[in-house]
């Protein structure tokens, strides 16, 4: 009988060890996948910035839209507490003026 008790509560003890380790990895997990997805908004919007600019030119209202809809993304990026790369999505192109 002590036998099975021990066994039970080794495998119990095990299962909430386990759910601990679970729950403490998850917000990496999600911090993670804001990341990502700070990083495909403003990767999106620069990608149709560029090919707006060549098209349009730099100062027409497709680019100008453009650079509303980065500086909203920005944002976003910031009210979630993500970073992105300044260097690459904060150049003087896609600011607004």
């Amino acid at each position: 009988m002590i036998g099975k008790r021990w066994f039970l509560h080794a495998v119990l003890a095990t299962a909430m060890t386990g759910g601990l380790f679970m729950v403490a990895g998850l917000p990496q997990v999600r911090a993670a996948d804001k990341d990502d997805a700070c990083h495909a908004r403003l990767e999106a919007t620069r990608v149709k910035l560029d090919r707006d600019i060549s098209h349009f030119g730099s100062n027409s209202k497709q680019a100008d839209r453009d650079r509303a809809k980065m500086a909203a993304d920005r944002d976003w990026c910031r009210g979630h507490h993500m970073d992105w790369d300044h260097g690459t999505y904060d150049r003087d192109d896609y600011m607004r003026h």
